[in-house]
């Protein structure tokens, strides 16, 4: 039954369900012969039938003659004398006969299979090349010193012809993988050869389970004893780990066998590690490591002649013990070459760690995406060695790309921001060319755009991509393809990593920590970009609540006065009325009494108007002003209310423009101010400029007094109503919150600051008019 070889086992399927099909490929493998399987059975019961032995035997004219040659064995030494099967099998023992025939039908059924698999198939040696001769030969050296280490040292309670039987299978997994498997066997082989390892790890990587494994699975379905299925399933194990069962002693007396025939080269083991300790194992089976090696020049004359029964090449001892020496030599070579590859492959891991360590020196995390790039351009041309390198990055999903070229070192030469190319997928995603390690320009047909960027490039199809990173790889995300903030980098290169030496596990090191860096700088601009959001939210955030706080206060004010208006208005509009008729009939002695009530019930009215200007504005009635007249305007108002002839400066800058707002309540509010500083500071002079904002070409009136400035506390509360520093009953409180009501009405802002010299500034914003014609000014008003 011919089976067709496995190819090669593909990394990204379904681990479970590939073992299930190779296990289901090992089970369907021919089974033992009804001859052999009766044999088995018939030998092993208590009351053998010697003449139904004989008679299965003879039944089978080669397995006869090959009966008849294990007697013939120089260790007999009975010749030609035993010509009947009858005779042989009462002088070999009926488990001789067993282990005999078993040998003969696995050798025969298995290299068999293996013909109809691969008729013209190489054998022999050869790196990565599976020696089936060879494993043969390795698996009956095994048997053979198995079966010498059990007979000449009966402490160890293992019977002979049972290990002779035990060795003989104990890798029967390796060749029914590669019966089943054989390119990817051969890659086993190869790769383990060329990691000077043993096959085991290397077949459990590459196909998914090991020669154990398989083995086991082989003899469970050939019914092979128990005691047979746990060598072949635990012989490799260490002699410390093996469960205390009763098989324990014939697993170990078939590892110690190993162990010796891989130390004597006998045949081809398909390891290529160091054995185990002999040593220790010998140790563990109470004889010496001197006792196992005595069996030597035994072994070598029991496998040649067991060799030869089984139809393999006739070797005598010596030729034996010269294959031995040119193996080992082949070995001792072949592990010199792995030495000087490994030096070799150091030297670049070396470079590659070097330049690891100085890119971290060089780059630091407080830099920004661009900085990075540079950094990872300059430790590419250390590496890769000088040439043509750029970047494309692209800070986040449905971005520009950002192409960079890099000179000597690192040097940004020239930038560009440019939209996706069309026919890119996920609408512009630079991720959809960030899905290979390398990739050549010549093989991307959606980049010929990039040539008006890459004009450098001494030839552009020779441009190489490495993907740094990429916006569905970002470690720690779920959707991060979808993320507007994942990044997603290119480096563009001229020079070629592989024809500099470098593997694809060395390039996926430093490729890994450019790839950090980037990110970790692109993490850091986030972070950076939502700290300043964040602060500018929360003072949003901030001055929201305090607007509404003051909406608040001002809705409630807004009740109070209505309701102190309506309640107030009447009765005061009496007692003013009554006070006033009092005044003029009244002597002059008491008229001053009834004055005061008039004066007292005025300024009563004024506080409920202020009130109610705070709490229901009336609309402004725009027009266009003159910055100028309308502040000479309010220092007068102010002068008239403060009885004082304070000085002013006034100064107005050039191209002021005029203003469109309603001169009333604009003219209130700046008077308000104008007050303030005169009495902040009665013998100073008040500073007042007109200018417009650079920024956003709003009119500013700039009001400075030379006083003591505002204190923390009035800093705070300044514009709350009813709040005053002043002794009480001097003031109301209500006069800046009167002034900020009527610039706010204008679309304005009224602000408050210490001077650094001393004093206070008030300051007007409003929205600007059309432009003057006339010249600036500045005007001076004596005290």
């Amino acid at each position: 039954m011919a089976l067709p070889g496995f190819g090669e086992i593909g990394q990204d399927r379904d681990r479970g369900a590939q073992v299930e099909m190779i296990l289901q490929r090992v089970d369907a493998l021919p089974t033992l012969s009804p001859i052999a399987t009766r044999l088995m059975k018939v030998s092993g019961a208590e009351d053998a039938d010697l003449d139904e032995i004989v008679t299965l035997i003879e039944s089978d004219p080669a397995l006869s003659a090959r009966i008849l040659g294990l007697c013939r064995r120089s260790d007999l030494g009975l010749g030609d004398q035993i010509t009947t099967v009858r005779r042989a099998v009462i002088m070999l023992g009926l488990e001789a006969v067993q282990s005999a025939v078993l040998s003969v039908h696995v050798y025969d059924l298995l290299d068999r299979e293996a013909d109809e698999i691969d008729p013209d198939g190489d054998e022999g040696e050869g790196v990565g090349r599976f020696d089936r001769p060879g494993i043969w030969r390795h698996a009956i050296a095994v048997a053979c010193a198995s079966e010498l280490i059990a007979s000449k040292n009966p402490s160890v309670r293992v019977r002979p012809d049972a290990a002779f039987v035990a060795g003989l299978l104990h890798d029967i997994g390796r060749l029914t993988l590669e019966l089943v498997l054989p390119r990817a066997y051969q890659r086993v082989v190869a790769l383990a050869e060329r990691r000077a390892c043993d096959s085991a790890p290397v077949e459990r990587q590459v196909i998914g389970l090991d020669h154990h494994t398989a083995g086991r699975r082989v003899a469970r379905r050939w019914g092979l004893p128990s005691a047979i299925q746990d060598v072949i399933w635990l012989h490799a194990q260490p002699i410390k780990s093996l469960p205390d069962t009763p098989e324990r002693e014939l697993v170990s007396v078939v590892t110690l066998a190993k162990i010796l025939c891989r130390r004597q080269h006998l045949g081809w083991s398909g390891d290529f590690g160091e054995p185990a300790d002999l040593e220790g194992v010998a140790f563990h089976l109470g004889i010496t490591a001197a006792q196992v090696e005595a069996i030597v020049p035994d072994l070598l004359q029991a496998l040649g002649d067991r060799c030869a029964i089984l139809g393999l090449d006739e070797r005598t001892p010596p030729e034996l013990m010269l294959e031995s020496i040119a193996r080992a030599n082949q070995r001792l070579s072949g592990l010199n070459q792995a030495l000087l590859r490994r030096g070799r492959r150091s030297d670049h891991q070396k470079r590659v760690l070097d330049a690891i360590g100085a890119f971290h020196a060089s780059w630091g995390p407080d830099l920004g995406v661009s900085e990075t790039l540079a950094h990872v351009a300059a430790s590419a041309e250390s590496l890769f060695g000088p040439g043509f390198y750029a970047s494309v990055h692209q800070p986040g999903s449905g971005r520009p790309w950002l192409v960079t070229q890099f000179g000597a070192g690192g040097r940004v030469m020239r930038a560009h921001s440019a939209e996706a190319p069309p026919g890119i997928a996920g609408g512009g995603a630079l991720a959809s060319l960030a899905d290979t390690s390398q990739l050549t320009m010549g093989a991307v047909g959606a980049l010929p755009w990039l040539s008006d960027y890459l004009g450098d490039a001494t030839d552009l199809r020779n441009v190489r991509l490495l993907a740094l990173c990429s916006a569905g790889n970002h470690p720690g995300r779920e959707s991060a393809r979808d993320d507007a903030d994942a990044i997603t980098a290119v480096l563009l290169h001229e020079p070629d990593p592989k024809s500099a030496g470098f593997t694809r596990e060395e390039l996926g090191a430093i490729t890994s920590a450019w790839s950090s860096a980037v990110m970790g700088a692109s993490r850091h601009e986030r972070a950076r970009r939502l700290g300043e959001t964040l602060a500018e939210s929360t003072r949003t955030l901030a001055e929201m609540q305090a607007a509404m706080t003051e909406r608040e206060a001002m809705t409630r004010l807004g009740e109070m006065s209505a309701g102190a208006a309506h309640e107030m208005n009447n009765p005061l509009t009496i007692i003013r009325g009554r006070s006033q008729m009092l005044a003029q009939r009244l002597s002059s002695a008491d008229r001053a009494t009834a004055q005061a009530i008039v004066e007292a019930s005025g300024h009563l009215g004024e506080l409920i108007e202020s009130m109610h200007l705070l709490a229901c504005p009336p609309e402004p009635c725009t027009e266009a002003l003159e910055p100028a007249s309308l502040v000479r305007e309010a220092v007068d108002r102010a002068r008239q209310r403060t009885a004082s002839n304070q000085g002013a400066r006034v100064i107005c800058e050039e191209g002021v423009g005029t203003a469109i707002a309603d001169r009333e309540q604009l003219g209130l509010a700046l008077t308000e101010l104008i007050v303030n500083a005169i009495e902040a500071a009665p013998n100073e002079i008040v500073e007042l400029r007109v200018q417009t904002d650079p920024l956003d070409d709003r009119l500013v009136f700039r009001i400075e007094d030379r006083g003591r400035g505002l204190s923390r506390r009035a800093a705070r509360h300044a514009f709350d109503p009813f709040f005053s520093e002043k002794a009480a009953g001097r003031q109301t409180g209500l006069g800046l919150a009167r002034a900020r009501r009527l610039v706010e009405l204008q679309g304005g802002e009224l602000t408050l600051s210490n001077a650094s010299d001393g004093g206070c500034v008030a300051t007007v914003s409003i929205p600007r008019g059309a432009p003057a014609s006339g010249g600036g000014f500045i005007s001076g008003m004596a005290a």
